[in-house]
């Protein structure tokens, strides 16, 4: 579902309706950040889990699972870019 609302967003972005498009994707980003501080955790696995180990269960680096900020780190990224293109796209008075 969130990969179909970004993809919405990013063809809204193209067909020139900026603002709401940047609206959109920061909201969406929002949200994945705020999934990230509340719930998942900011490091997350980078593969699947061994047999045996749930997600329940897992701790990272323990278990075999080797786990990276790095999606957490792509979302910081993409608020700032969608922060700044619904920014700079705002309407004028």
């Amino acid at each position: 579902l969130t990969g179909l609302m970004e993809f919405a967003a990013a063809a809204i972005l193209i067909a020139g309706q900026r603002f709401i498009g940047g609206a959109l994707s920061t909201a969406i980003t929002g949200g994945a950040i705020f999934a990230h501080l509340t719930v998942l955790g900011i490091s997350t696995p980078e593969s699947g889990f061994p047999e045996g180990v749930t997600a329940e269960t897992f701790q990272c680096g323990v278990d075999g699972v080797a786990c990276s900020p790095f999606l957490f780190g792509l979302a910081v990224v993409f608020l700032g870019v969608s922060a700044f293109v619904t920014y700079m796209s705002r309407p004028t008075a």
